[in-house]
């Protein structure tokens, strides 16, 4: 239940697994040796009883995941439409139960345009279109000294690519001249699955801050 003044949150479970687990290998001497490599786990999308599609992730944000997924391929478009987001690992299902369903939904869901790049996916409807129409905002800026102290902050983050390797990741953060703060970083298997989990992290927790994202590999996930 959300308090009278705070911002909506659906019901979410917490259903994070960790991010790498540890197998041992043998290095080129010959020797074995024990190293963390990247979790991958598939997780099929069900909206309101109906499967949408199986996506591969790391499954430490699946909540965020989902939700980032449904905005970024405009199938919602308020976290208000969204009532709850459960995930179940014994099923590898997480099941998105809306409040007035999604109209259309096989009809929005026919057309699919295959993507290229790291993580080959697979976007829903006119999306390539609509993204011809976005205008960015033309009174903001983003400083060179901004972004250099964006990148120094980003290098010294811990992060899952630094132990086990094979994930993009993606940071949501402010844009002030030379000091610049992560506010949230997340990191998937696929660019594509990083960049959901972004925007729909910052819907899971109805954050209203004033930010502006950096995606060193992909499109800037768009605010709610």
């Amino acid at each position: 239940m959300n308090a009278p003044d705070a911002p909506y949150r659906p019901l979410l479970t917490d259903a994070a697994r960790p991010s790498t687990f540890t197998v041992t290998a043998v290095d080129e001497t010959g020797a074995a040796r024990e190293t963390q490599i990247a979790g991958e786990h598939p997780l099929t999308l069900y909206v309101d009883k109906q499967e949408v599609l199986t996506m591969m992730t790391l499954g430490a944000a699946p909540e965020a995941l989902a939700i980032g997924y449904l905005r970024n391929q405009r199938l919602i478009e308020r976290i208000e439409d969204i009532v709850s987001v459960q995930v179940d690992w014994d099923v590898n299902a997480v099941v998105v139960r809306t409040r007035h369903g999604l109209a259309d939904l096989d009809a929005r869901t026919k057309k699919r345009t295959q993507t290229t790049g790291c993580g080959q996916g697979t976007v829903f409807g006119d999306l390539m279109g609509e993204i011809e129409s976005i205008r960015l905002r033309e009174d903001v800026r983003l400083a060179e000294e901004t972004l250099y102290s964006l990148l120094d902050a980003i290098r010294h983050h811990e992060t899952i690519y630094k132990a086990a390797g094979a994930v993009h990741g993606c940071a949501l953060a402010t844009n002030q001249p030379g000091a610049s703060e992560i506010l949230s970083f997340v990191e998937d298997v696929a660019g594509t699955m990083r960049s959901m989990r972004s925007p729909g992290r910052c819907g899971s927790r109805a954050s209203t801050a004033p930010t502006r994202s950096s995606t060193p590999r992909g499109a800037s996930p768009r605010r709610w």
